[in-house]
């Protein structure tokens, strides 16, 4: 069984005063790759967001179940995520960024959290700092 009662959700106020906290990782669940709308989702990430596609954690041959979680893990640790690390996921509205923090979950990190108001929120907002690839 999944316990999220420790701060499962992180508003836009409370990420952006812990952008430069060394301790919080942040990953981008969405989709970058030819063919994503320009008009949907403004180009760019929310700053130190590490990428990690949400749908890469299931498994194609097995009709989309998740991968092992010793091979999630392995995913996670590519980008330099660690189990014992604060991690908050998110994506373009919320979606895939759930997806995402349930593949981390299964890969044994406990301490995480969705940012559900994700991309489309902090995307439009042009007070907030974004990352251009």
């Amino acid at each position: 069984m999944v316990d999220l009662r420790d701060r499962p959700l992180v508003e836009t106020g409370w990420l952006a005063e812990h952008l430069d906290d060394p301790d919080l990782r942040i990953v981008d669940a969405r989709w970058r790759g030819e063919g994503t709308s320009r008009q949907l989702y403004m180009t760019g990430h929310i700053p130190g967001a590490d990428h990690l596609h949400s749908v890469d954690n299931l498994d194609p041959d097995q009709n989309y179940v998740y991968l092992t979680p010793a091979d999630l893990r392995a995913r996670a640790e590519l980008i330099g995520l660690q189990p014992e690390q604060r991690v908050i996921t998110y994506c373009g509205v919320g979606i895939s960024g759930s997806l995402g923090l349930f593949a981390l979950h299964l890969a044994g990190f406990k301490n995480l959290a969705l940012y559900d108001a994700s991309w489309s929120e902090w995307g439009t907002d042009p007070w907030r700092p974004v990352e251009r690839d």
